[in-house]
């Protein structure tokens, strides 16, 4: 009976696991900017460098399957092009503002074409 048990936790928590992570990936765009709440997934208020990692990640294995080139991906930034004040975090206003810089490029970051 005990095990019976714990191969339904098991089987409940691998489900609970496998349905917010194609939930998280349905939230990134296929194209376009990443809103700060797709990067932001454990909810903190920052984007740390291995969430910004991993869904640049999820994005570029979705890009991939789809049989796109992904030509974007050359020009993305890293995490430090954003992360302005160096404080190991991307703030919701830094997303925001270099969004916006790209959009309009005006400065493409630390680290865009536009600085070099």
């Amino acid at each position: 009976m005990k095990l019976t048990q714990k191969l339904s936790l098991g089987i409940c928590a691998g489900i609970i696991t496998l349905s917010t992570a194609v939930i998280q990936a349905a939230t990134i765009p296929a194209t376009g900017p990443i809103p700060f709440s797709a990067y932001d997934t454990d909810g903190s208020g920052g984007i740390s460098k291995r969430e910004f990692t991993a869904v640049r990640e999820q994005r570029q294995a979705a890009v991939k399957s789809s049989g796109r080139l992904g030509r974007g991906m050359v020009n993305a930034p890293s995490f430090n092009d954003i992360d302005v004040d160096n404080n190991g975090f991307i703030s919701s206003q830094e997303l925001t503002n270099y969004q916006a810089e790209r959009r309009s490029g005006s400065g493409m970051g630390r680290g865009g074409m536009n600085n070099q």
